[in-house]
């Protein structure tokens, strides 16, 4: 979130106090507004998005990676805020335009939003060069905001998937077979190479 005094503004929800502190240290931030509380545990969107709008009513822009997590809590972000939601941003031009593309990619649309109008987008983290973490930002701790929670969604448990293969999102090296191996049975030379 960015506001007019403070231009560059982290904002977590979460249980674990060292979020703040590893978040504390990007180049370019101001400062860290956190709320510590057991109800960030899980991390469920529907929780989140309330508290989050309470914060942001004195912020110009509440911006989330445009991850599953980011996509699913930026439009109830927005919802409660009562504006429009800019997904997958991928540049900046200035405070009030941005770009993203359309149409499977095939396309790249300019969007211009009215001043005044806060901007609640998910912005496309590789389209962005990293920042360092030389940075020491003040962290404020904030008190939970007295906003209505939603308690129809409950977490149940998280249930990880035994993969026999590397995550390609994580993985150093991906080896690509293709048709150029011509076969499965030459598909399984590659095996050990992985």
């Amino acid at each position: 979130m960015l506001h007019k005094s403070h231009p560059k503004l982290i904002c977590y929800l979460s249980n674990d106090p060292n979020l703040s502190d590893h978040a504390s240290r990007y180049d370019g931030i101001n400062e860290v507004l956190v709320i510590n509380d057991d109800l960030f545990e899980n991390s469920i969107a529907s929780i989140m998005a309330p508290v989050i709008a309470e914060i942001a009513s004195s912020y110009d822009y509440v911006l989330a990676p445009s991850t599953t997590f980011g996509k699913d809590l930026t439009p109830r972000v927005s919802a409660v805020l009562d504006v429009n939601q800019i997904t997958d941003i991928m540049e900046v031009i200035d405070s009030r335009t941005f770009k993203r593309p359309v149409y499977a990619g095939n396309a790249i649309e300019t969007i211009e939003i009215n001043q005044g109008q806060k901007v609640v987008a998910t912005v496309r983290p590789a389209s962005f060069k990293d920042v360092g973490d030389s940075n020491n930002a003040s962290v404020k701790i904030l008190d939970l905001p007295s906003v209505d929670i939603p308690n129809h969604t409950r977490f149940k448990g998280i249930q990880s998937e035994v993969k026999e293969r590397p995550d390609l999102q994580v993985a150093s090296v991906v080896i690509s077979g293709g048709r150029g191996v011509g076969s499965a049975e030459n598909f399984e030379i590659l095996f050990p190479a992985c």
